[in-house]
């Protein structure tokens, strides 16, 4: 799995050194940004890794029992983070394109069915628990204690099928493979700064560092 590294490879160059610079606060916001956006990759990358733990590990658990039931709320947890950092990671990357004047890639990004996928099943993870006390509106009644909708956890992470995530419509292939379209978004933003920043400044403000 990819680490995103690079935030101290090249923050230095972004900001102008004169804070009377026109876009003295334009840089600063890429630079904060960009900072944000390796932190929220690397915690998606970490709960992924603590996903993959869990799934193999309950592989190899009997299908039933106390152990699993452990285990499964912890998946449901790791879930749950994960689509929260990986939500918030295309949010700061849409950002950033704005700031880098790359209007045609925000607008792909934006509104591509990838990132459409990941909000809504992010919206249904955060809104589970409405499930368990609102009206039915298919049958029109109050769900009820004695109600099966009383398992909705449970029988939401039976939907868990060779590593496909279902809530819903909507679905996510819990993979490394699936993590590949924002970590390309990434490197996309990572050129747009090193060729309008970082080679342009590089030269300069290394004498001037290293003074």
């Amino acid at each position: 799995m990819r680490k995103f590294e690079n935030y101290q490879k090249i923050y230095r160059y972004i900001a102008p050194l004169d804070c009377k610079h026109p876009d003295y606060r334009k840089c600063h916001q890429i630079q904060n940004l960009f900072l944000y956006f390796e932190n929220y990759l690397n915690l998606t990358t970490n709960q992924w890794r603590r996903i993959a733990n869990n799934m193999a590990e309950l592989n190899l658990l009997p299908c039933s029992g106390k152990l699993v039931q452990e285990d499964l709320l912890v998946l449901l947890g790791d879930i749950h983070f994960m689509f929260i950092s990986l939500e918030k990671a295309y949010k700061i990357a849409f950002r950033l394109l704005l700031l880098l004047d790359n209007k045609p890639l925000y607008e792909e990004s934006r509104s591509s069915f990838l990132y459409t996928n990941i909000k809504q099943i992010r919206n249904c993870l955060e809104h589970m628990d409405e499930n368990l006390t609102d009206k039915d509106t298919k049958n029109n009644y109050l769900i009820q204690s004695y109600s099966p909708y009383t398992n909705w956890f449970c029988q939401q992470w039976g939907t868990i099928v060779n590593d496909k995530i279902i809530l819903g419509k909507y679905s996510y292939e819990l993979s490394e493979a699936s993590l590949s379209p924002v970590q390309n978004l990434y490197d996309s933003i990572l050129k747009l700064i090193e060729e309008k920043y970082v080679l342009p400044n590089r030269e300069v403000y290394d004498m001037i560092f290293k003074k």
